[in-house]
């Protein structure tokens, strides 16, 4: 994820995914970020089909986790269960995150409109 203006990285992953980039939370909702190095105000073009991918399974894991929920846990213990299904829902989710960051497109906004 470059920045147009500065060819620098826009931002780290950590920032990210977890702060609003520079922006406020509504701009950051609407796919606006500040870039790190420059602080230009930066448009996220529409994710991928790699983002559709990655929460396809996503949903198949927990779908398939709920429809065998019963006979998981019977063989497993409850214990078990919880300790594979919740490290693994969060390596899933830290993955998303991971391959949307690397796969966005990032553009200079257009300051006179949608702000």
């Amino acid at each position: 994820m470059q920045c147009p203006s500065c060819e620098k990285p826009a931002a780290t992953f950590l920032r990210y995914a977890f702060s609003s980039n520079g922006v406020s939370y509504l701009q950051s909702l609407k796919g606006y970020l500040r870039c790190a190095h420059c602080s230009t105000l930066l448009k996220i073009i529409q994710p991928n089909r790699v983002m559709l991918i990655v929460m396809t399974v996503t949903v198949i894991y927990v779908s398939v986790y709920v429809l065998f929920a019963q006979q998981i846990i019977s063989f497993l213990g409850i214990r078990i269960a919880n300790m594979l299904f919740i490290p693994l829902l969060l390596a899933i989710v830290f993955c998303t995150l991971y391959i949307e960051w690397r796969s966005l497109t990032i553009v200079k906004a257009d300051t006179s409109n949608d702000q």
